[in-house]
């Protein structure tokens, strides 16, 4: 039988919308914060010193500005809002999960 909230309390109902509602928000920030990395770090782009270097150096520069979000201090708040972003988006998917298996019988 299928997971059904409004069969259940009020109590239930609440915290699986609001375990949706924060799955919604973490997802839409993961995705933002995600942009901006990108954009800040100019990851997808190839700047005009780099166009006469071979494919596999033009790709190791990128990966090299791409994780530099990861161990440079200037991005510390986005890296911290990154990874809040994504646990934010598991632990209610988490929740979810466990509402749908607990009280859908």
């Amino acid at each position: 039988m299928a997971f059904r909230p409004e069969d259940h309390s009020i109590l239930a109902q609440i915290a699986f919308w609001g375990a949706g509602a924060a799955f919604l928000c973490g997802f839409i920030s993961c995705v933002v914060c995600n942009i901006v990395i990108l954009a800040r770090t100019k990851a997808l782009i190839n700047p005009v010193d780099e166009r006469e270097l071979s494919r596999g150096e033009k790709m190791g520069r990128k990966f090299s500005r791409g994780t530099s979000v990861l161990v440079d201090d200037r991005f510390r708040s986005l890296r911290r809002a990154w990874s809040t972003s994504m646990a934010v988006t598991f632990l209610s998917f988490l929740a979810i999960l466990t509402m749908i298996v607990t009280l859908g019988e």
